[in-house]
């Protein structure tokens, strides 16, 4: 299986979708993914743990184990994907890294890397638990994807908060 990563966002009316001729309320950052997701053939294949549809949110019991389980279930997923929305500065500079892959470390410009670096998704403490376990990490914003292995920075151009994502390869300072 594979497990998402993601923010929930704020309290919406959210969308519904259908699981098993069961209607669920999702929020719209979950929505966009699935949205998304249902386009791409290799994740129509694989079965997706997703905490707000795997984990019964209206039992308190029931949530507070699961949160003790996510090390195990992390760690056995073949694969994390960090959704990082459905933005298209952050898919492009996704897509120009994936272009880039293989040659030498470049600086990262521009405002897809803003957009990147300054995302809520990095704000998320439980990012280093659910990225560090993956034994791979694909990052994905809209449709781009890119495995987080190939993305190494140097020269940064905001010296102030860094958030050290050093597991990743990945260290971005926030305005």
């Amino acid at each position: 299986y594979i497990c998402l990563s993601y923010v929930w966002g704020n309290e919406d009316k959210g969308q519904h979708i259908l699981i098993n001729g069961e209607t669920f309320r999702v929020r719209r950052n979950l929505y966009k993914f699935l949205e998304m997701a249902s386009g791409k053939s290799r994740l129509l294949r694989e079965w997706l743990w997703i905490d707000a549809l795997c984990i019964d949110q209206s039992n308190g019991v029931e949530r507070n184990h699961q949160v003790q389980q996510m090390g195990p279930i992390y760690s056995s997923a073949i694969e994390v994907i960090p959704w990082l929305g459905p933005n298209k500065y952050i898919a492009e500079f996704l897509e120009d890294a994936q272009r880039l892959r293989g040659k030498e470390t470049w600086r990262a410009r521009g405002e897809g890397y803003h957009h990147f670096c300054s995302s809520e998704y990095w704000d998320r403490a439980w990012i280093i638990q659910e990225v560090a376990l993956g034994h791979r990490v694909t990052l994905c914003a809209s449709d781009a994807e890119l495995n987080a292995e190939l993305l190494q920075f140097e020269g940064w151009d905001h010296p102030d908060k860094v958030i050290d994502l050093s597991l990743l390869g990945i260290a971005c300072r926030k305005n």
